[in-house]
């Protein structure tokens, strides 16, 4: 499995706390390092875009992890025609599952 080549990591402070993000693009030969990833990660996203949409500007706000706090990001992945994927439950819930979060024309596409 390679690692991708086009990466980036940053920093923001708020609260007087600094918190720290990263992204990485993946395509479709990748994806099992990418269900590695969000199911360990519990602040995680997976991201789908049209491929050339260019995505550091819309995610330079960082993420919570909350989908009510991560309202931004929501909304912009879903104005470029995107999904954005968010683990829902965990090893002792009775469900668990994977949230997809997109237009009704793109989700109708999958």
């Amino acid at each position: 499995m390679s690692i991708p080549d086009d990466r980036s990591e940053f920093a923001i402070e708020k609260d007087s706390k600094l918190k720290f993000f990263g992204f990485g693009k993946f395509d479709a030969t990748q994806v099992g390092i990418i269900a590695l990833t969000i199911r360990e990660e519990d602040c995680s996203y997976l991201i789908a875009l049209p491929k050339n949409t260019e995505l550091s500007s819309g995610i330079v706000m960082g993420w919570s992890g909350d989908l009510n706090k991560d309202r931004s990001l929501i909304e912009f992945v879903i104005s470029k025609r995107g999904v954005i994927f968010r683990r829902s439950g965990y090893f002792d819930d009775p469900e668990i599952g994977l949230l997809a979060l997109g237009s009704p024309t793109v989700l109708q596409r999958l």
